[in-house]
């Protein structure tokens, strides 16, 4: 799919916020990500399930994406951290990939 300048960041912010609205968060501590036709259908997920439904949508748009867990940094004076994951997306003709958080 071809591109027009500033399209991929305007899909990439309305894809984010329509899952956001859309589905729940719901919190799994454990086991492998559910595949995106189940978070969608049951409009809920973790962190890593929803971010495996905004890759699956990027990729179906002809973006490349990663997948990237982590710990979430959150209130500096509490020493308590939790994994998180997230998307990144390759923007073509960059220099480089954009990382796009979920927000949940």
């Amino acid at each position: 799919m071809a591109w027009f300048p500033g399209e991929i960041l305007t899909f990439l912010s309305d894809l984010n916020q329509r899952i956001y609205r859309t589905c729940r968060y719901t919190i799994r501590e454990t086991g492998a990500a559910f595949p995106p036709g189940i978070t969608w259908r049951q409009q809920a997920g973790s962190c890593r399930d929803l971010t495996v439904l905004f890759m699956e949508a990027c990729r179906a748009m002809g973006l490349a994406t990663r997948f990237v867990s982590g710990y979430q940094e959150g209130d500096l004076n509490n020493s308590d951290r939790h994994l998180h994951a997230w998307a990144e997306v390759y923007l073509p003709g960059g220099d480089g990939g954009v990382m796009t958080r979920l927000r949940i």
